[in-house]
């Protein structure tokens, strides 16, 4: 057994996942149509394991985090079931950050079914979806053949952060606060997934990539969902050298990405497609890896990575016909538990359809269905025709403020609106409680606060005011005139 200190990108994964243990785990099923020669497979596999540290690599959580390298291999499990179960078999195989095997996986024999399955979770920790998915074709392709392939794989110290050599402009987070503020204002305390298809027809441009056009219409979908003309994403990144794709680790980065769609410089969707895709090359091409320090420097005071991630997947990165001729194919779990961001909105691209797929821990069914509904729309409109203007697909409202400003449409929302919103506060509770009065030192408990009237309460504070408050919030603050210093705070 070997240690080593963990790279600044494994600890920035490993401390998101100690809040939510069940985060970043990459499950993926592939399925054997065929059936499934389980002796052959769990040799192959256990050939991969012993060759390649990165199976065998688990992490020491202390004072500082330490990668350990054993000299056991994962376990493979060999079952048999009548009936296939996906959500169960994720359930019964989730990995925390802090197992002593971040891999798992399971051959399994199905009796009532001409199909057999593997299924493979991993960590992402020590490896992206990208390097699952080379790993799988290579082990494919050698259990169809009578050799294993040589696999190169790269060791991962090649690919920290200490590898940066990025020209990328750095992107402007002047206007961050505004868009945060809107979308704080949709955030609701669900986890939620959600599936979709949308048909694009036979329509084909061959002018820009894929990603730019679903890209600036997801860009352009948000601001019409928030009302807000200035959008803050993130998109991953293959921040690895491009000349060794076949290495095997963690190498997926996030890169910001905003737009100020103001329709006076864009005459039409096409001038702002262009300068994605122009935006998306670049990062492409002039770098090797992604630039974190200037990225770091940035967004010291935001959460970018932690509000919206678009996910653009297609045939050319993640396989998932691994054998025509055999019938085995790769699925994604897309029920898998993953809360790490507030929405991940992944698009998987075949021929002339897109699958979306949606996680979304911080908002509600209404609003994602809403701006699902928008994407649509304006996915459509610009694989139809990117000459179309730009208000055409916006559709901001006329209240849409330009400089970041949070206010309600029923208050005047400012710091010396204290009276305003203490008025408002005070008289939600009279109407939850059927009081008459209620002074500014009073318990809301002491007057009969219950559990069902708190979620209403909570409610109507975020309709009126815009401010998703968490339910602790209202025990810490529990008089109208601490409630009205902590909106006054939020806002």
């Amino acid at each position: 057994m070997m240690s080593k200190p963990a790279s600044d990108s494994e600890k920035r994964i490993i401390n998101s996942s100690l809040l939510n243990p069940t985060a970043y785990n990459i499950p993926m099923i592939v399925k054997f149509g065929e059936g499934l020669n389980v002796a052959k497979m769990y040799n192959l596999l256990t050939l991969y394991f012993e060759q390649f540290d990165i199976f065998r690599t688990s992490y020491r959580i202390a004072s500082d985090i330490e990668r350990w390298i054993t000299a056991e291999v994962p376990t493979i499990e060999i079952c048999s079931q009548s009936k296939f179960e996906p959500q169960a078999m994720l359930d019964a195989h989730l990995i925390s950050v802090e197992d002593k095997e971040l891999v798992k996986i399971v051959l399994c024999k199905v009796a009532d079914e001409t199909n057999d399955y593997l299924f493979v979770n991993v960590h992402h920790a020590l490896l992206d979806g990208l390097s699952i998915n080379l790993f799988l074709q290579d082990v494919i392709a050698a259990y169809l053949s009578d050799e294993p392939l040589a696999f190169q794989c790269s060791s991962v110290e090649e690919h920290t952060d200490s590898n940066i050599n990025s020209q990328r402009n750095t992107v402007d987070f002047g206007e961050y606060e505004g868009f945060k503020s809107r979308l704080l204002n949709k955030q609701s305390e669900h986890v939620n997934y959600r599936s979709e298809t949308v048909k694009l027809g036979s329509m084909v441009k061959h002018k820009y990539t894929d990603f730019s056009l679903c890209l600036t219409a997801f860009a352009i979908s948000v601001a019409g969902w928030l009302n807000h003309n200035s959008v803050y994403l993130a998109y991953p990144y293959l921040g690895r050298n491009q000349t060794n794709f076949r290495a095997l680790g963690n190498f997926v980065q996030l890169v910001p990405f905003h737009k100020r769609f103001d329709t006076q410089n864009y005459s039409s969707v096409e001038q702002l497609t262009a300068e994605v895709q122009q935006q998306i090359f670049k990062d492409l091409t002039t770098s090797s890896h992604y630039d974190a320090v200037r990225y770091r420097e940035s967004m010291k005071c935001m959460n970018i990575f932690r509000d919206i991630i678009f996910d653009y997947k297609s045939g050319s990165l993640i396989e998932t016909t691994l054998s025509h001729e055999h019938a085995i194919t790769l699925h994604e779990i897309e029920t898998y538990r993953d809360e790490k961001y507030g929405l991940h909105f992944s698009i998987y691209k075949q021929l002339n359809e897109l699958h979306i797929t949606m996680i979304y821990s911080e908002y509600s069914s209404e609003d994602m269905e809403q701006l699902l509904s928008i994407f649509s729309r304006n996915v459509h409109a610009l694989y139809a025709d990117t000459e179309i203007g730009l208000d055409q697909m916006l559709r901001l409202k006329d209240e849409t403020k330009t400089d970041g400003d949070n206010a309600s449409p029923n208050v005047i929302l400012r710091e010396d609106n204290y009276e305003v919103i203490y008025k408002e506060v005070s008289g939600m509770v009279c109407t939850l409680l059927n009081e008459q009065t209620v002074h500014a030192e009073e318990s809301f408990f002491d007057l009969g606060m219950d559990s069902t009237l708190l979620v209403k309460f909570k409610k109507r504070i975020r309709e009126q005011f815009k401010v998703n408050l968490k339910i602790s919030d209202f025990f810490n603050h529990y008089t109208s005139e601490m409630l009205t210093h902590k909106i006054l705070e939020r806002l």
